[in-house]
């Protein structure tokens, strides 16, 4: 297209190099920040990219000077290069050709790459794929061959039937007949949040204390999540509606692109077992799509806490976790029964020690970091402790309550510091793996449970079960799932364990799911 436009060989030749060089910087960028290559849905999600304007002010001075001095080599290429018209010609008829071969031998070309195992696919490590076989492969393939849904080999609406049928999921389950019910269900998810000291980070004084504590006491574990330093739309997605972005297209958002009123919630069943359900973020919900999807997922009540008279935390950019605890706590006050999802973003990048004048914290073993980066860390720790304070306040306050209170805590990725590399064992599913803890005041089935890996798609199922609610239809399918396979995650090499029932179930997910997603 360059070619046709410019007439110039030469000229249309180093533009080329240079936008491919710019193509694999941002890759090489975005894999640094979100343990992923850059792929053409990203240059839909440039918006949020911008929110984040610390990510671009940290390379914007190398981008303005590649700018200039390409500007100027381009310029005087241009300058002394003749246009040649023929060249136009041939590149005009060999764009038609390619766009015709494309969209006339589409599948096979999609068979060809298969068979040569060079195919995108949604559940594969795009890392290491892009890496043996292109990056501008694999960003050619999202563009023109990758499908929005792809329907599951053997995939028939009746076969969900069928799987509806088998696990009589139209009769409602309650898990337990004996132990007590929740009145408040509150679900925290936690921006960046991970336990530095459980990954093997010696520090001068326990980072969470706390948090640490409670989950010594009380149901807790670890879960795969679907994201690495960001994106953490796609961990509430999993979170939310108990699917799987295992089964969606490779860096999709599919809480922004699929989700429909059809689609079932967390929210949706405990409303229907008479929870008053509510939201609570501390970003403008207009930015993100978050008002349709919550409408979509039946939450009553959306809450945006923003705005200048709104005491700040520690950056001055979000709600602090005291205001988030007591509008928290306030819901439970004026309800009933409530179900109330927070997010709470607080430890967002960027981590600047200069937020934290009152900083304690020192690292045992600086592990060879350079200053920057150790500033950066320590900076980290301290948002951390920030997180915890809003954990710290509706523990006590629930501990001394008469409600029926049980609070999911869970973090939503790790941070982009690449922490877990740092330790000589590091494994790469490591990267997803943070913890949960899930608080009760009162007393349910399996008591305290310790050490339990599920995937962030079964956490809602595992929230469901100690609240002791009754559950049907794709939630009790969810919580069979949860029971059988733990985790089902492309972050996590889960497949070659299981046996032949659990693989047909794992294939049973795969067809709900698109039935779910299609609908």
């Amino acid at each position: 297209m360059l070619l046709i436009l410019l007439g110039r060989p030469k000229s249309t030749y180093w533009i080329s190099v240079l936008v491919y060089f710019l193509f694999l910087s941002a890759s090489v960028i975005k894999i640094n920040f979100l343990n992923a290559p850059l792929m053409p849905i990203d240059l839909f999600q440039i918006d949020d990219l911008l929110r984040t304007k610390e990510v671009v002010l940290e390379y914007i001075g190398y981008f303005i000077v590649f700018l200039i001095i390409s500007s100027l080599f381009i310029y005087y290429n241009l300058k002394n290069e003749l246009v040649n018209n023929y060249s136009r010609v041939v590149a005009l008829l060999s764009v038609i050709a390619i766009v015709v071969l494309l969209f006339s031998f589409r599948e096979p070309i999609r068979l060809f790459l298969d068979s040569q195992d060079m195919l995108i696919k949604k559940n594969t490590n795009l890392i290491n794929r892009s890496a043996r076989n292109g990056y501008l492969n694999y960003f050619f393939q999202a563009t023109v061959l990758q499908r929005k849904s792809i329907k599951p080999i053997g995939f028939e609406m009746a076969k969900v039937d069928s799987i509806i049928n088998k696990y009589d999921l139209n009769e409602p389950l309650k898990v337990s007949q004996n132990g007590q019910s929740a009145d408040n269900v509150i679900v925290i998810l936690a921006e960046s949040f991970i336990d530095p000291n459980e990954i093997g980070w010696q520090t001068s004084e326990t980072i969470l204390k706390k948090f640490s504590q409670l989950r010594s006491e009380h149901n807790a574990g670890n879960v795969i999540v679907p994201v690495y330093g960001g994106k953490s739309i796609n961990s509430e997605f999993e979170l939310m509606t108990g699917l799987s972005t295992l089964f969606t297209p490779i860096e999709s958002l599919p809480y922004r692109e699929m989700v429909s009123n059809s689609t079932p919630s967390l929210a949706s069943v405990l409303s229907s077992n008479g929870f008053i359900t509510n939201v609570v973020q501390l970003v403008p919900m207009s930015g993100f799509g978050f008002e349709k999807i919550y409408e979509y997922l039946g939450f009553d009540n959306v809450v945006s806490l923003v705005g200048s008279d709104i005491n700040k935390d520690p950056t001055g950019k979000y709600a602090s976790s005291k205001v988030l605890a007591e509008k928290i706590i306030k819901f439970t006050k004026l309800q009933n029964k409530s179900f109330i999802y927070a997010f709470a973003n607080t430890s967002h990048m960027p981590w600047k020690i200069s937020d934290y004048p009152e900083n304690t914290i020192k690292l045992i073993n600086n592990k060879n970091i350079r200053k920057k980066t150790k500033n950066r860390i320590i900076a980290y720790f301290n948002a951390l402790r920030h997180v915890e304070e809003l954990l710290v306040i509706l523990v006590d306050y629930f501990t001394n309550s008469n409600q029926n209170t049980l609070i999911l805590f869970v973090g939503d990725h790790h941070p982009s510091l690449k922490l877990a590399e740092y330790n000589n064992n590091f494994l790469e599913y490591e990267n997803y793996k943070v913890p949960y803890l899930i608080w009760q005041n009162y007393k349910s089935i399996d008591e305290n449970t310790h050490n339990t890996l599920i995937s962030m798609n079964f956490l809602a199922a595992k929230v469901l079960e100690k609240s002791n609610v009754s559950i049907k239809g794709f939630f009790k399918f969810n919580h069979i799932l949860m029971k059988r396979l733990k985790v089902v995650s492309r972050n996590y090499d889960f497949k070659d364990n299981l046996n032949q029932s659990q693989l047909e179930l794992f294939q049973e997910y795969e067809y709900f799911q698109h039935r779910i997603l299609s609908q």
